[in-house]
């Protein structure tokens, strides 16, 4: 049975589901993208470095075949790995991004993020540099709504002290109650920018802390929707990954209870700063 998400206004005046797939090391994109959509996902998040663009894009595109759903009502992300390349090789990146979108027979990217605040000196620069050429892709048309990944406080400034046409419509990063940045929560929602969650599960690693379990008995829910759960409640869009068909629904199934702020504020220690990937947010 296909669920039904909610959905949040992007700065850009598009929507954006309130929780998504993520296709990172998937072993077969196009499948668990195809099976996933069938069960109500309508939000993909894949990247360059992913290598399964066009994969994710063909899981997509027979979904839509199949059932006859308007293009519009799939939301489909991707990155490009830096900023390195400023405008030219930013330029180059985006539309190889484009191309490989086609390959799966998807015409236009919905939002395309910066994977990393990498940049080459002058950094600030560079990095303006690259968003300078997304904000032209968006003027085309091609690309819907532009964002970043593993911004720092100091990198998401950046766009405001320029004054940028486009200000990012979200910064995806990995947070969790033990990595919360709440620096970085708290700069996004004063500039309305989304924080996009990743790793929301920890990869298992915390499923048997007593806060998690604690709550699992309380709402009746497994350690992993009580952290999807967090997520939403903390305010952030969690992408969830999984390549087993049978948690695609579970991880959906979190829209029938809520935390309350004390819990959410009880399961989190800002003391904490695991990272279960990689922590680009620190550097220059």
């Amino acid at each position: 049975m296909s669920v039904s998400i909610p959905l949040r206004a992007l700065s850009s005046g598009y929507n954006i589901p309130a929780i998504g797939l993520g296709v990172y090391q998937s072993a077969d994109a196009e499948t668990i993208v195809y099976e996933a959509l069938k069960k109500g996902y309508r939000l993909v998040d894949t990247a360059q470095e992913y290598g399964n663009e066009a994969a994710t894009c063909r899981g997509i595109s027979k979904f839509l075949k199949e059932t006859g759903t308007n293009r519009r009502e799939v939301f489909y992300t991707t990155k490009l790995d830096d900023a390195t390349g400023g405008y030219e090789g930013t330029m180059q990146l985006a539309e190889a991004r484009l191309a490989e979108a086609r390959k799966g027979g998807i015409d236009y990217i919905d939002l395309l993020l910066i994977h990393a605040p990498f940049s080459k000196s002058p950094y600030t620069e560079t990095r303006l540099a690259a968003w300078k050429a997304l904000t032209e892709l968006v003027d085309g048309g091609a690309i819907r709504s532009i964002g970043v990944s593993n911004y720092g406080v100091k990198h998401l400034k950046e766009f405001w002290d320029a004054d940028v046409k486009y200000k990012p419509v979200l910064n995806q990063v990995e947070s969790s109650p033990w990595n919360v940045r709440q620096d970085i929560h708290d700069f996004c929602k004063s500039h309305n920018v989304i924080v996009e969650q990743y790793s929301p599960l920890c990869r298992g690693n915390r499923f048997k802390e007593p806060g998690v379990l604690k709550l699992a008995d309380k709402y009746k829910k497994t350690p992993a929707q009580i952290l999807i759960r967090w997520s939403l409640d903390k305010g952030m869009l969690p992408i969830p990954k999984t390549d087993n068909v049978d948690r695609l629904s579970p991880n959906l199934d979190v829209f029938d209870f809520n935390l309350t702020p004390q819990e959410v504020e009880d399961l989190q220690d800002l003391n904490s700063y695991t990272c279960y990937e990689w922590d680009p947010t620190v550097t220059k």
